[in-house]
């Protein structure tokens, strides 16, 4: 019996890996997120670099990006953050982090580059644990990131070094910790242990 309980516990922890499904080319991301950044929550100066100043929204970015005004493109329109600067003075950034205050089972933002190849990395605790790579162009398909996986970063790497605006960063659900369905195997094991001392004293 207690075999099968601690089994379960497992199995719930093993689906959340199991059930990973990386966002490509998507052409709206998720279907229900709990929240959507569209960068006009806290307006900032054009070219400001921006780190944790939508970290009362639950991310910060590192080592940074910049804030922009850009429209043109599906899903990107009004205040979006970049790795450029639109005046030069800044250093572009090809390698950057959304870095989330909490675990996350669900993250997606739309994306746009120049036909250029892009590493997506969701690491949890500093551990890659799902990876894609894919090209990024100005379509329509412009979502990108990951579901049913706990993490709680999203690495952007340009292979290419190449330039990229990202906009509607989506937020789905929080990770319990630790998960409920590991607390009631743990909790059904001690019960019955806890029984059979009874039941043999």
């Amino acid at each position: 019996m207690i075999k099968k309980i601690i089994a379960v516990a497992g199995l719930a922890m093993f689906s959340q890996i199991t059930n990973a499904t990386p966002i490509s080319n998507s052409a709206s991301g998720l279907a229900s997120p709990l929240s959507t950044i569209t960068f006009n929550e806290h307006v900032l100066a054009a070219d400001a670099a921006v780190t944790n100043e939508y970290s009362d929204l639950g991310v910060i970015f590192s080592p940074n990006l910049y804030y922009s005004a850009q429209t043109g493109f599906p899903n990107i329109d009004g205040n979006t953050l970049t790795n450029f600067t639109d005046s030069g003075s800044g250093p572009s950034v090809f390698q950057f982090s959304l870095n989330f205050l909490a675990s996350q089972t669900d993250a997606a933002f739309a994306m746009v580059s120049n036909g250029s190849s892009w590493d997506f990395e969701a690491l949890l605790g500093g551990a890659v644990v799902e990876t894609f790579s894919t090209l990024v162009d100005t379509s329509a398909l412009d979502f990108f990131g990951f579901t049913g996986i706990s993490f709680d970063e999203i690495r952007v790497t340009s292979s290419v070094e190449d330039f990229m605006i990202l906009d509607n960063l989506q937020i789905g659900n929080a990770v319990p910790e630790p998960t409920s369905m590991a607390l009631l195997g743990l909790g059904l094991a001690a019960l019955v242990v806890a029984r059979r001392r009874v039941k043999w004293a």
